[in-house]
């Protein structure tokens, strides 16, 4: 079993179900309005399952099969319970329900230090004031003391404690 591009797959949004074995090729496109299509390299670290475009790819090829096959996406979403965790995008960030957190990864230029960056948490809004501007007015409640900010190459990661770990089914009221 490759235990790398099985999990690399459920990152991406394929079930548990869903196991490779031996080697797999793992490619990755852009598309361009018009429909032009360009292949875009890996480096190693982008084959991590905590990657920015992992994260994002679920997401992203929900909405694209609902562009494209608009009958088999609603049938998968009528498939889908209430045990999916949540998740969506907003204007700049990602978001995602992980049972008693949240984790918010908002996008900002590659090479921004720690110095670069402040973030607020509120009981009912997270601020982030440096580099970018953004704030957001949360859904249900978090623990301020629980929350905390990491730096990834390109991404602030915002992870807010619930205050208490019932699932959302949105980030924002």
């Amino acid at each position: 079993k490759n235990q790398r591009a099985s999990a690399l797959a459920r990152r991406c949004g394929f079930p548990a179900s869903c196991e490779f074995c031996g080697d797999i090729f793992v490619g990755r496109q852009k598309w361009h309005k018009g429909g032009m299509v360009e292949n875009i390299d890996f480096s190693l670290a982008d084959l991590e399952t905590s990657a920015l475009w992992a994260r994002r790819a679920e997401i992203e090829n929900l909405e694209f099969q609902k562009e494209t096959q608009p009958e088999e996406h609603a049938r998968a979403q009528e498939g889908a319970g209430p045990s999916m965790p949540a998740s969506g995008t907003g204007d700049g960030y990602t978001w995602r329900d992980e049972n008693d957190e949240l984790e918010v990864v908002v996008q900002v230029d590659k090479g921004t230090g720690k110095k670069d960056v402040k973030v607020e948490f509120r009981k009912q809004e997270v601020r982030v004031t440096k580099p970018v501007s953004l704030s957001l007015k949360l859904f249900k409640p978090v623990d301020v003391d629980g929350c905390n900010w990491t730096l990834g190459d390109g991404s602030i990661i915002l992870t807010l404690e619930k205050a208490s770990a019932a699932p959302w089914p949105q980030l924002l009221a």
